[in-house]
């Protein structure tokens, strides 16, 4: 299991973070923001890996962000 520096939790859900408690904005309004997700045998899956590819983030906001993840894929069969 991954550990957190923070909370995780349902009853955040729906919080606001107000500009002043914000690093910085990804995504947004204002900027690009997209995420790819692919499906992919098993055996292509490496768990808990993390990739950071770009520049350090800089204090500020709007700036773009994209995401891409690797998930497992299952052939699934419909049953009738």
């Amino acid at each position: 299991m991954v550990e957190y520096p923070f909370e995780i939790s349902p009853m955040f859900e729906g919080e606001r973070i107000r500009k002043e408690g914000m690093f910085v904005e990804l995504g947004g309004p204002k900027s690009l923001g997209l995420e790819l997700v692919r499906a992919k045998p098993m055996d292509e899956i490496e768990d808990d890996k993390v990739k950071i590819i770009g520049p350090d983030l800089k204090y500020g906001r709007g700036q773009d962000l994209s995401l891409g993840n690797d998930l497992q894929h299952r052939r699934r069969t419909c049953r009738n």
